[in-house]
Protein backbone atom coordinates (compact mmCIF):
# COMPACT_ATOMS: atom_id res chain seq x y z
CA UNK A 1 0.00 0.00 0.00
CA UNK A 2 1.51 3.38 -1.13
CA UNK A 3 -0.25 5.78 0.56
CA UNK A 4 1.12 4.64 3.71
CA UNK A 5 4.17 5.96 5.04
CA UNK A 6 6.93 3.52 3.55
CA UNK A 7 10.00 2.56 2.35
CA UNK A 8 9.88 3.96 -1.23
CA UNK A 9 12.31 3.45 -3.06
CA UNK A 10 10.50 5.07 -6.26
CA UNK A 11 10.59 8.43 -4.12
CA UNK A 12 7.20 8.76 -5.16
CA UNK A 13 5.31 11.21 -2.24
CA UNK A 14 2.12 12.82 -1.44
CA UNK A 15 3.82 16.02 -0.43
CA UNK A 16 5.89 15.74 -3.36
CA UNK A 17 9.51 15.72 -2.83
CA UNK A 18 11.47 13.25 -3.86
CA UNK A 19 12.40 11.19 -0.27
CA UNK A 20 13.00 7.46 0.27
CA UNK A 21 10.53 7.26 3.51
CA UNK A 22 7.57 8.81 2.66
CA UNK A 23 4.01 8.79 2.43
CA UNK A 24 2.95 7.90 -1.46
CA UNK A 25 0.24 8.84 -3.50
CA UNK A 26 -0.47 5.97 -6.14
CA UNK A 27 -3.34 3.50 -5.16
CA UNK A 28 -1.64 1.39 -7.55
CA UNK A 29 0.09 -1.87 -6.23
CA UNK A 30 3.80 -1.62 -5.91
CA UNK A 31 5.62 -4.54 -8.07
CA UNK A 32 9.53 -3.12 -7.83
CA UNK A 33 12.26 -3.87 -6.22
CA UNK A 34 11.61 -4.74 -2.77
CA UNK A 35 13.11 -3.30 0.07
CA UNK A 36 14.68 -5.05 3.53
CA UNK A 37 16.27 -4.11 6.79
CA UNK A 38 16.72 -7.23 9.40
CA UNK A 39 15.53 -7.32 12.58
CA UNK A 40 16.16 -9.66 15.45
CA UNK A 41 14.31 -10.09 18.28
CA UNK A 42 15.11 -11.38 21.75
CA UNK A 43 18.75 -10.53 21.26
CA UNK A 44 21.70 -8.34 23.25
CA UNK A 45 22.07 -6.19 20.08
CA UNK A 46 24.19 -3.11 19.55
CA UNK A 47 22.14 -0.08 18.26
CA UNK A 48 24.27 0.02 15.08
CA UNK A 49 22.76 -3.80 14.23
CA UNK A 50 19.52 -3.20 15.45
CA UNK A 51 17.84 -1.72 12.32
CA UNK A 52 15.81 0.96 11.89
CA UNK A 53 12.74 0.78 9.53
CA UNK A 54 14.54 3.57 7.44
CA UNK A 55 17.66 1.70 7.32
CA UNK A 56 16.29 -0.30 4.67
CA UNK A 57 18.57 -1.19 1.41
CA UNK A 58 17.69 -2.83 -2.05
CA UNK A 59 19.68 -5.50 -3.12
CA UNK A 60 22.57 -4.87 -5.67
CA UNK A 61 20.68 -5.55 -9.02
CA UNK A 62 21.02 -4.99 -12.83
CA UNK A 63 17.37 -4.44 -13.13
CA UNK A 64 16.62 -1.83 -10.43
CA UNK A 65 14.64 1.19 -12.26
CA UNK A 66 16.00 4.37 -13.13
CA UNK A 67 15.50 7.09 -10.12
CA UNK A 68 15.11 4.24 -7.89
CA UNK A 69 16.89 4.94 -4.22
CA UNK A 70 18.57 1.81 -3.61
CA UNK A 71 18.69 3.13 0.51
CA UNK A 72 16.49 4.51 3.12
CA UNK A 73 17.06 7.69 4.95
CA UNK A 74 19.02 5.91 7.61
CA UNK A 75 21.07 3.31 5.48
CA UNK A 76 24.64 4.55 5.87
CA UNK A 77 25.02 6.56 9.55
CA UNK A 78 28.45 7.08 10.88
CA UNK A 79 27.60 4.89 13.72
CA UNK A 80 26.31 1.89 11.41
CA UNK A 81 28.45 -0.03 9.98
CA UNK A 82 26.35 -0.54 6.42
CA UNK A 83 28.90 1.73 4.60
CA UNK A 84 31.58 -0.74 5.24
CA UNK A 85 29.57 -3.83 3.38
CA UNK A 86 28.81 -2.50 -0.22
CA UNK A 87 26.08 -2.05 -2.43
CA UNK A 88 22.88 -3.95 -1.93
CA UNK A 89 24.12 -5.28 1.43
CA UNK A 90 24.40 -4.93 5.09
CA UNK A 91 27.06 -5.88 8.17
CA UNK A 92 24.71 -7.04 11.21
CA UNK A 93 26.66 -8.10 14.34
CA UNK A 94 25.15 -9.91 16.88
CA UNK A 95 27.39 -11.27 20.01
CA UNK A 96 25.62 -14.18 20.84
CA UNK A 97 25.50 -13.65 24.63
CA UNK A 98 22.07 -14.47 25.63
CA UNK A 99 21.04 -17.57 27.94
CA UNK A 100 18.62 -20.03 25.70
CA UNK A 101 16.01 -18.13 24.49
CA UNK A 102 13.71 -18.09 21.34
CA UNK A 103 15.16 -15.71 18.83
CA UNK A 104 13.61 -14.49 15.61
CA UNK A 105 14.74 -12.28 12.74
CA UNK A 106 12.08 -10.48 10.56
CA UNK A 107 12.29 -7.78 7.74
CA UNK A 108 11.87 -4.28 9.74
CA UNK A 109 11.26 -2.19 6.47
CA UNK A 110 9.47 0.58 7.11
CA UNK A 111 5.91 -0.17 6.84
CA UNK A 112 6.44 -4.23 5.10
CA UNK A 113 6.89 -5.16 9.26
CA UNK A 114 2.54 -5.59 8.96
CA UNK A 115 3.07 -8.43 6.41
CA UNK A 116 5.87 -10.40 7.36
CA UNK A 117 5.58 -10.76 11.31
Amino acid sequence: DQTLHWAAPNQECKEGDRRTDCKGYSTEPYNGPVPITTHVHGAHVEYHSDRYPENWFLPNASNIPPGYATQGTYYATEEDYSNQSGEGSAVYIYDNDEFTTSLYYHDHTLSLTRLNV
